[in-house]
Parts: C-alpha cells; structure tokens; sequence
C-alpha cells in the first residue's frame, strides 16, 4: 500500500496565553515542542492509520521568541518513511493578527516514530509516495 505525503500534512494554531508563558512574556520552549509533538503525532498516524510512538527527535531547532498574543501555526508531514520508521518535519510559524501577511519561522524539528505491534516490536510501515517538485 502506498500512502501520498499530501494525506499526512497537518495544520494547527495554537494562541499565547499567559499561562504559556515566562514573566517576560517568552512562550515556554517545551510547551512548543509539545505541540510539534501532537501535531507530528497526528502526521505519523495518517501515515499508518494507527497509534505512532515518537522514537527520537533527529533535529529540534528554536530560530526564535514568540510572546503572549502571538498565534503559532504549526505544520506537519511525513517526509520519509523506511521499512519500519518514519520521519515527520514540522515548522512553526509565529504571526500576530489574523490578517497579518509576514509570519515568522521560529522553531523546526525532525521527529521519528515507529508502530509498535501487540508484541511491542515495530511494524512494517505502508510506502509513502512523496509530493511532485
């Protein structure tokens, strides 16, 4: 079975609430990655059609804040998939109003998940077919 990338993109935003935040109004790194997390979870499910399990963060890179107020838009999809390992790329974006054209890109991660069987061994994955250009 191969499954197009196209199907295992997700999007999410996520506002800056105060309790996201330090007293200097900087969003907590790890509530940003928890939600690159769910969003990259959601990616690899798509991928498998069952429960990933996250098993290494390749690369995870803060290019910059986001403060209360901001609006951060999160991307997901799975770029690779192997016989039983997947990669999933995820970009965060922040932006202030809805309207507001010029996002800026302030985190960036590549995830690996695998599927583990009843017996807790990883399950051969489904191929992906990659996104034209």
């Amino acid at each position: 079975m191969t499954v197009p990338a196209e199907k295992t993109r997700v999007e999410s935003v996520e506002l800056i609430l105060p309790p996201h935040a330090n007293h200097q109004g900087n969003t907590f790194g790890g509530q940003i990655m928890a939600w690159m997390e769910n969003v990259a979870t959601i990616a690899a499910s798509r991928l498998c059609n069952a429960y990933p399990t996250l098993k290494t963060i390749e690369m995870f890179h803060f290019r910059g804040p986001s403060q209360i107020g901001d609006r951060l838009l999160f991307k997901a999809i799975v770029n690779n998939a192997f016989k039983y390992s997947m990669e999933v790329g995820v970009c965060v974006e922040a932006y202030r109003h809805e309207m507001e054209v010029s996002r800026r890109h302030i985190n960036s991660a590549f995830m690996i998940f695998v599927v583990l069987n009843e017996d807790g061994q990883p399950r051969t994955l489904p191929m992906l077919k990659p996104e034209p250009g």
